[in-house]
């Protein structure tokens, strides 16, 4: 018999906090302006140890997320799991935040709010974006401003402010998103009321 001899898949690169990043806390969070970033959207396969959200305000083109490609139609909120594979390109300059931040932190909100688990992060069947009208963006807008604005600050208690901050802001999101299928027993599905 013949030896095969597969073909080498080029590997996804995986972006994610170093150990040095958690010697303060393991409560990891960043967040910036997508304007002012460098690089600007990662137009190649990759994946991250972290949660992420990219919140776009402006630009247009392709979000692709676990091979599912989603149309970048601002205002919208795409929610992106650790180690979900995806890629985002615009072809208009982009602008909007991305917020990021680790498991553990991710876990500290979940442990202050069951709703939580409904947000998009890779639930099957569950769309990872959220498009929003003019109106939800504008009541959005101040939030993350003042997110961005204390995560820069890092005043007293800013972690403790930032967790509360984003937690509004998820929760906010979970009520416009549509509940997910959720498994009660085995193969029984109903709708989160």
């Amino acid at each position: 018999m013949p030896s095969v001899t597969m073909p080498s898949q080029p590997s996804i690169p995986s972006f994610g906090y170093q150990a040095q990043d958690f010697k303060t806390s393991p409560f990891v969070f960043e967040m910036s302006r997508l304007g002012s970033r460098s690089g600007g959207p990662r137009g190649f396969a990759h994946r991250h140890t972290y949660f992420h959200i990219l919140w776009l305000m402006q630009g247009t083109g392709t979000h692709i997320i676990d091979f599912e490609a989603f149309d970048l139609k601002p205002p919208s909120v795409f929610f992106i799991s650790p180690h979900q594979v995806h890629l985002w390109s615009s072809e208009t300059p982009v602008d909007g935040y991305s917020i990021k931040f680790s498991v553990d932190f991710f876990q500290r909100l979940m442990a202050r709010s069951e709703a939580l688990y409904s947000l998009p992060f890779g639930p099957i069947g569950c769309e990872p974006v959220l498009y929003l009208g003019e109106a939800e963006t504008r009541d959005f807008k101040p939030l993350l401003q003042n997110l961005l604005d204390e995560g820069n600050i890092q005043d007293r208690w800013w972690q403790d402010m930032i967790a509360a901050m984003l937690q509004v802001i998820l929760l906010r999101l979970c009520r416009l998103h549509p509940a997910p299928l959720q498994t009660n027993e085995a193969n029984h599905y109903s709708l989160n009321p």
